[in-house]
């Protein structure tokens, strides 16, 4: 694959959602310029900003260069709908699915990119050295073709993931993908996802110092979240066990989705335990004091 275009323009739309971490931002920037050394001249990064974050526009201003742009999400706000925004503004024919708590490894892109060659992939998922599932993807390399012809979701073309939430947005990609056929898990192409980490069901980590006011707010969405993509999972889930061999990460999301009422009582039940075990936790700190 050629890692330039005739006309010169961009290969790759690195897109960044980003809302109250403008400190990050020109890390952000360095450590993509710096890992994609070799294939400057074939990215450009977008940040979507929310029009209410003030700090990251102008810092994001004070960075801006033919390389580093700035768009405003038009549509839902939050990840889903910032996502959306960049596909919808941007024209690289891929589209690389980041986030404000990424940071790329050498070469990421790039090694991802040659799985293209394979025209029939349509969804490329980068290693995250997180470890969890075998083989799923957070961030991924995405072909613009793809969506246009298909969609991230089910039976919705020109749109990479709803609008209506967060929490699950890449396990939809992901799975809608295997179940078509168009999906590659890179191993090689690693990035470093800087993310408190996941509990049981999927829940954010919030004994983690990463666990910042940003999780906090998509913790809240948490149950909502949840019920949504249960919902249209069932639009997939046959496909995707027609898959043969399933991965960790399939019979993990299969079991997850089965059923809307058992999700809920293991839901409850969780709560239950989590707010026994936090109440004797705090019971034994306070005898010790």
């Amino acid at each position: 694959m050629q890692l330039t275009e005739k006309n010169n323009t961009a290969l790759i739309a690195i897109l960044i959602p980003t809302f109250g971490r403008s400190s990050k931002i020109p890390s952000i920037i360095a450590n993509i310029r710096s890992t994609c050394a070799n294939i400057e001249e074939c990215i450009r990064i977008y940040f979507i900003l929310e029009r209410s974050d003030i700090e990251s526009t102008k810092i994001v201003s004070c960075n801006s260069s033919p390389l580093v742009k700035v768009i405003y999400n038009q549509m839902s706000p939050g990840y889903s709908g910032a996502i959306n925004t960049g596909y919808h503004s941007t024209s690289e024919p891929f589209m690389f699915l980041s986030a404000d708590d990424v940071e790329l490894t050498d070469d990421c892109l790039k090694v991802a990119l040659v799985c293209m060659q394979d025209t029939t992939i349509g969804v490329v998922g980068t290693n995250d050295l997180l470890g969890q599932w075998s083989d799923h993807s957070t961030n991924s390399l995405v072909r613009r073709s793809y969506i246009e012809n298909s969609g991230g979701l089910h039976s919705q073309p020109n749109k990479v993931f709803a609008d209506s939430y967060h929490t699950w947005v890449d396990w939809e990609l992901n799975s809608c993908a295997k179940a078509r056929g168009g999906y590659f898990f890179c191993q090689e192409s690693q990035v470093k996802h800087h993310h408190p980490g996941w509990r049981n069901m999927g829940m954010i980590c919030k004994s983690s110092p990463l666990y910042d006011a940003v999780y906090k707010k998509n913790y809240k969405r948490y149950l909502k979240d949840s019920l949504a993509f249960i919902t249209r999972a069932q639009l997939w889930r046959k496909e995707l066990k027609k898959r043969g061999e399933l991965s960790l990460a399939d019979k993990f999301i299969l079991n997850l989705t089965s059923s809307k009422y058992r999700f809920l009582i293991k839901y409850i039940l969780y709560c239950i335990i989590e707010s026994s075990v936090y109440q004797k936790l705090s019971c034994i700190k306070f005898i010790k004091k």
